[in-house]
């Protein structure tokens, strides 16, 4: 025959506050927790909001010949890749202006930085392709 044992209780120390009434510490911790993670993520996301780099990721070097469908649909995946880089380069430089840009229309510094970026990547296309034209 199985004993019965007596249950134990857990226990756990309760805060009373006036306006919420009583919270275990537990549930308390819960909300600590979760608003220190809130804070981290918060800050992570400003701390990531830097400067974009003028620049395209690593690729395969190598000489492209433009009469071949795949060399052009790889070239193609640059320029936009390009673009995007560019885009989004001028788009923080619109953002983020200089302090002395009192008198400096915000459109054209996002067009000047978009297209100094798209100019200098382009070069760097043409230059790891060694681009053949058919």
């Amino acid at each position: 025959m199985i004993s019965a044992r007596p249950r134990r209780e857990r226990r756990t120390a309760e805060l009373e506050t006036p306006e919420r009434g009583r919270y275990s510490t537990g549930v308390l911790r819960s909300f600590q927790l979760r608003g220190l993670a809130v804070g981290c993520l918060g800050l992570t996301l400003v701390a990531c909001q830097r400067e974009p780099q003028c620049s395209l990721p690593p690729d395969n070097a190598r000489p492209l010949d433009l009469s071949r469908e795949s060399d052009r649909a790889h070239f193609e995946a640059d320029r936009r890749e390009a673009d995007r880089v560019a885009s989004e380069y001028g788009n923080w430089a619109a953002a983020h202006p200089p302090a002395d840009t009192s008198r400096i229309d915000i459109e054209k510094l996002r067009q000047h930085a978009t297209n100094y970026c798209r100019e200098i990547l382009s070069d760097r296309i043409a230059a790891a392709h060694h681009v053949v034209q058919p």
